[in-house]
């Protein structure tokens, strides 16, 4: 059952939590950076993975259209303009480039070459981005444009009386282009590589494939889901898979090869609402679904699949074990299994028997009933009336129907009884014979719908399932209301005490349980049909939480102060050999098991090994260190998974496995792992949710986004421009923050800087996306960022270069300025004193001023680089140097301008 039942897409959740943020959206694109960008009844909301921005327009915004050049264009009801960025990602505005349009607004725009086509009601725009120009073309006298859509390379508009009018240089001209009549078109979809091929949604919900100019009804089999649902938006995936978005029943996938119904998201597999705003798709092949709630992105791509939406299981999850192609679950109200429910219709077909001559009859006028009447008239309702006009959205969001019964189970049809002749005339034998009458049968057909999925309890089962062990031909599971064997859905109870812990050797066929009246009880298989009994019992004082039979003679029981080791007699009876006290000031539970013939415990502090010489408990410092930091250490079918901070390994016999495992670094609060088979996880987490993990499917690639820069701030909190960043010596505090769009959610990412031109060594991995420097030297720096998520993929490096420019007069123009200066007045004073003068006074006064700024000069320059910042005593000792080695340069300076010549 668990192989045929594939589970449900992984979901992550996305909401913002600021109530200046109104929840109405309209349109969700993403950018080649990685960022999302959102048509939002406020402006446009901009969205990383991690914050959210709002640009701020005149009014709603109804549209996104990003170009492959990162150019953000906006439409709604101020008009349509563009988003600007001046100072980086942190701080963008909306630019208008046409506001005087209808009350309605600008409600979509498409895009071909530089062309930028916006509509509105009444008017068709086109800017041209290579001359920054608008033109504008009416619709159709006395009609309104309903919606604007490329198909097979042409822009087409669909007008008020379901006309479709194709653009042609400057002029609309009326074509049929392969549509279906009589409708209109809520929606278009290019395939991904092959333009030729596109998806249609129709006002009627219908779904037509359009290749080559003919149009083809999708057959999707769903038996009216769609139908039911309302058709709202439609994204192409990938090649083979393409998402629906519904009015009343969530998103549905599509086979693009066979047309049929993939899979269903909706609430009951875990999306918050069924009414679908809008959808969008990213890069990383996930659908974004718009809801009342926030946003929903779902990831087809991942090879994770959903187990805990199925309807009938209840309680927090414990434990999961699949078994004989059925799932079982333990959970804290029972245990439950994944059952398979098929839903047949059974129809009667008219079939005429041979040998009897087909008699026609004189046509009878049928009386209709009432009710065929009503039933009639209701179809003939259906069919006149037009269900919805694109862009209704933004005119009756007002008006909301009535919730319909969400569910994608098939009802049974309501058999339709054929009338009955009241009374039979009796008729002679020859008048049998001649008129020979066509004989009639009615042949019931039963046929296969759907198969559902749905969890129910197993019989006789009672209280918590703490855990589940897999025996010779059955299942063990215990809890609250005792210990039980399981056999095809069916328990049978083998003890009544509330069980704490359990093991068994399917080898040997024995079970032991430890019960909440601190007892171990041991028991096999007696007599001639096989039957459980107790074999043998002893009182322990103690909380134990682990059971590990280590060979046919030996059993340790662990608990939180101590460690039991247990050996059985001949008479089949356990008795405890040797009792030893266990470090353990966390009160973790201890957990042990077998490597290399030594017995281990660990907890989540330490860990252990059994010296069987000497008869003591000794210290593991080699596998500590293989594992690193000990962080969680968690007991799951007898395996041990212990988790470092980083990633998860699992504990072998003779080494710590960890290969394979990266890929459960997406999953938070782990409550329980269970192996299935190399590659084949089932993870059950906090938020009490299942998953099927089939890593061997999941390629570890490279991290998708680059890192951006989102912003940088002076000491005051003044955003610099990000690009050509120069900042002068007196302003250099500076604070960079960076973004890396993440929407799986569960990465965690991690940040590593370098900033050649202070330092050539990379700081320690870090979650944190900023980083600060106080009081930067003047120079030139090239600031490096990566980052690793926690499947340990590590990003490019990403460079950042910008300048500390110093003040002027440490630049390179002043000093030469100043060496002219000072080389001019050392020639005039060396003149001065070499001839005889009467401005002796002067000459004097000339001196020793040269002499005072030449030999400041030199010790300035000394400073600048022999300087420490470590302290200011240290500082005075090495000007004090300085003013030693430069006293002979001034001795020899004074003696060489004081000279008179002969």
């Amino acid at each position: 059952m668990c192989s045929a039942q594939e589970g449900d897409y992984f979901l992550t959740h996305h909401a913002y939590d600021d109530n200046r943020y109104d929840p109405e959206n309209f349109d969700v694109e993403q950018d080649s950076n990685g960022l999302i960008y959102i048509a939002n009844k406020g402006g446009v909301l901009r969205y990383d993975g991690r914050s959210w921005d709002l640009v701020r327009c005149p009014g709603s915004v109804y549209d996104v259209l990003i170009t492959p050049k990162n150019q953000v264009y906006v439409a709604g009801k101020m008009g349509f303009g563009y988003l600007q960025y001046t100072t980086g990602l942190a701080n963008a505005s909306y630019i208008p480039l046409f506001s005087k349009v209808g009350p309605d607004g600008i409600l979509k725009a498409e895009q071909r070459n530089d062309s930028i086509f916006f509509i509105s009601n009444q008017t068709l725009y086109l800017y041209l981005e290579s001359t920054k120009t608008i033109r504008s073309i009416r619709a159709p006298e006395s009609n309104e444009f309903t919606n604007m859509f490329f198909l097979s390379g042409s822009l087409l508009l669909q007008t008020q009386d379901k006309t479709i009018y194709t653009y042609r240089k400057g002029k609309l001209r009326p074509v049929h282009a392969g549509i279906p009549k009589d409708t209109w078109i809520l929606f278009t979809a290019r395939h991904p590589t092959n333009k030729s091929v596109s998806l249609i949604g129709t006002d009627q919900n219908e779904l037509y494939w359009m290749r080559n100019g003919k149009a083809t009804k999708v057959n999707t089999k769903d038996d009216g889901y769609i139908e039911q649902s309302e058709l709202t938006s439609c994204r192409w995936i990938s090649n083979n898979l393409i998402a629906i978005g519904t009015l009343r029943g969530g998103v549905v996938f599509l086979n693009a090869t066979t047309g049929a119904i993939d899979k269903i998201v909706n609430y009951r597999t875990g999306l918050p609402d069924n009414e679908v705003y809008a959808l969008g798709n990213d890069r990383d092949l996930g659908v974004w679904v718009a809801h009342a709630y926030g946003f929903t992105r779902i990831a087809p791509d991942l090879p994770f699949r959903c187990y805990s939406n199925f309807p009938g299981m209840e309680g927090n999850l414990l434990a999961v074990m699949p078994f004989e192609n059925t799932l079982y679950v333990g959970t804290s109200t029972g245990m439950y299994f994944l059952n398979e429910v098929k839903d047949y219709q059974t129809t009667l077909k008219q079939v005429v028997i041979k040998g009897y001559p087909k008699v026609n009859k004189p046509a009878v006028k049928e009386k209709k009933s009432a009710t065929t009447a009503a039933v009639n008239q209701s179809v003939e309702d259906k069919n006149a009336k037009s269900k919805r006009k694109p862009f209704s959205f933004l005119r009756s969001r007002k008006k909301k129907e009535e919730a319909l019964q969400q569910s994608t189970e098939v009802k049974e049809p309501v058999e339709v009884k054929k009338p009955i002749e009241e009374k039979k005339q009796k008729e002679g034998f020859l008048r049998r014979i001649f008129l020979r009458k066509p004989k009639k049968v009615f042949e019931r057909h039963r046929e296969l719908k759907s198969i559902r999925y749905t969890y129910k309890p197993v019989v006789g089962f009672s209280g918590k399932s703490i855990s589940i062990k897999q025996l010779k031909g059955s299942l063990l599971s215990g809890g609250t209301g005792g210990l039980f064997e399981i056999k095809e859905g069916k328990a049978s109870q083998l003890d009544g005490d509330n069980t704490l812990v359990f093991t068994c050797d399917v080898s040997s066929a024995t079970i032991f349980s430890f019960t909440d009246g601190h007892v171990l009880k041991v028991f096999s298989r007696q007599g001639a049909k096989g039957q459980w009994g107790i074999t043998s019992s002893l009182k322990i004082e103690d909380d134990i939480v682990h059971i590990n039979r280590t060979n046919e003679k030996e059993v340790w029981l662990t608990g939180r102060s101590a460690v039991y080791q247990l050996k059985c007699g001949s008479d089949n009876q356990y008795s405890i050999t040797q009792t030893l006290r266990i470090e353990n000031p966390f009160n973790d539970e201890v957990y042990s098991f077998v490597r290399n013939g030594k017995v281990y415990f660990i907890a989540s502090h330490d860990c252990f090994y059994y010296d069987a010489g000497r008869k003591v408990l000794l210290h593991d410092r080699e596998i500590v260190k293989q594992l690193g930091k000990i962080e969680r250490v968690i007991l799951s079918n007898e395996n041990i998974w212990v988790f470092n901070g980083d990633h998860w390994m699992c504990l072998s016999d003779d080494a710590v496995q960890h290969e394979g495992l990266n890929v459960l670094g997406f999953f938070k609060q782990i409550q329980s792992l269970y192996v299935q088979h190399a590659g084949e996880f089932w993870v059950t987490t906090g938020t009490n949710e299942l998953y099927r993990i089939s890593s061997s499917k999941y390629s570890e690639a490279p991290v998708s986004h680059k890192v951006l820069l989102k912003e940088v701030r002076s000491k005051g909190g003044e955003l610099l421009p990000v690009r050509d960043l120069q900042v002068d010596q007196d302003n250099s505090s500076l604070a960079f923050e960076f973004v890396h769009p993440d929407y799986r959610g569960l990465l965690g990412t991690q940040y590593q800087y370098k900033l050649n031109g202070l330092s050539d060594q990379w700081t320690a991995w870090t979650p944190n996306a900023s980083l600060s420097y106080q009081l930067l030297p003047a120079g030139s720096y090239d600031l490096h960022v990566r980052i690793r998520d926690a499947l340990g993929s590590v990003s490019e490096e990403q460079l950042i270069h910008f300048n500390v420019v110093p003040p002027y007069w440490k630049t390179s123009w002043f000093y030469l300025l100043e060496i002219i200066f000072f080389g001019a007045l050392l020639g005039i004073t060396f003149r001065l004193n070499r001839k005889e003068s009467r401005y002796e006074f002067v000459t004097r006064i000339l001196t020793f001023l040269t002499l005072i700024l030449i030999i400041e000069l030199i010790q300035n320059l000394a400073e600048s680089y022999w300087t420490t910042n470590t302290s200011p005593v240290i500082n005075f000792f090495v000007q004090a140097v300085i003013a030693l080695l430069v006293y002979p340069i001034e001795k020899i300076l004074r003696k060489f301008l004081s000279g008179k010549t002969e």
